[in-house]
């Protein structure tokens, strides 16, 4: 079961790390055509959700390669991160659509 869970994390990173590569492509593409106060913003939130991405990898490892003691604190630390996350990449993907502006 732990096996199981910790595969799901890894397949839920790597499918939201596609969808930031996607967000990112299309911030790149529209960018020639955005003021200043708009590349700010996009990239401000950019940076945020790589935080975030950074902060839900971490905890993935620490879920990977935790006790059977710490498994409850690390699911929990895994769950609350990913959330973070993936709530940043909607919030952006409504701002700029799925693919950026």
């Amino acid at each position: 079961q732990r096996d199981k869970a910790v595969e799901r994390a890894r397949s839920a990173l790597e499918y939201l790390d596609a969808r930031i590569d996607r967000l990112e492509a299309g911030a790149k593409e529209h960018w020639h055509r955005m003021d200043q106060a708009a590349r700010d913003k996009e990239h401000e939130a950019l940076k945020e959700i790589r935080r975030l991405r950074n902060r839900a990898g971490e905890e993935y490892g620490r879920l990977k390669y935790s006790s059977s003691k710490a498994w409850d604190g690390a699911k929990k630390g895994f769950t609350v991160s990913y959330d973070a996350l993936r709530e940043a990449w909607k919030k952006a993907e409504r701002e700029w659509g799925s693919e950026g502006r």
